[in-house]
């Protein structure tokens, strides 16, 4: 590998709008709740999961939060990620600045899994 550089983990920040966009949700509709088109959208983003495993890297999932997005919708996306054995965490920044401290959570959840540090394949 050039430079020697091997990561440790993929952080895949994922939102509910380009979610809901796969899910067949058009772009003026994308400020109303729809909970069916977050899990039929969640195929694109199992599919960026899959491929970032190929590498044998550690995956963890950032729902990039936004003021439209719903708890229902939210819950869903964890629950997906959750059932498909992906560490997730929801990101506040884009609201709540530096006051969402979104990263040490997702460390802690993704240590928590005892995942190996060492397993990255080029």
């Amino acid at each position: 590998r050039y430079g020697d550089i091997f990561p440790n983990a993929v952080v895949i920040v994922a939102t509910l709008r380009a979610l809901k966009m796969h899910g067949g949700v058009s772009k003026q509709e994308l400020n109303t709740e729809n909970v069916q088109a977050v899990t039929k959208g969640f195929s694109n983003l199992r599919k960026a999961i899959e491929n970032m495993r190929f590498f044998g890297v550690p995956v963890m999932v950032a729902i990039n939060k936004f003021v439209t997005d719903t708890d229902a919708e939210i819950a869903e996306l964890t629950r997906l990620c959750n059932d498909y054995g992906v560490p997730v965490e929801l990101n506040e920044c884009w609201d709540k600045g530096g006051e969402s401290i979104w990263l040490n959570a997702l460390w802690n959840s993704w240590k928590a899994a005892n995942q190996d540090l060492n397993s990255y394949t080029n």
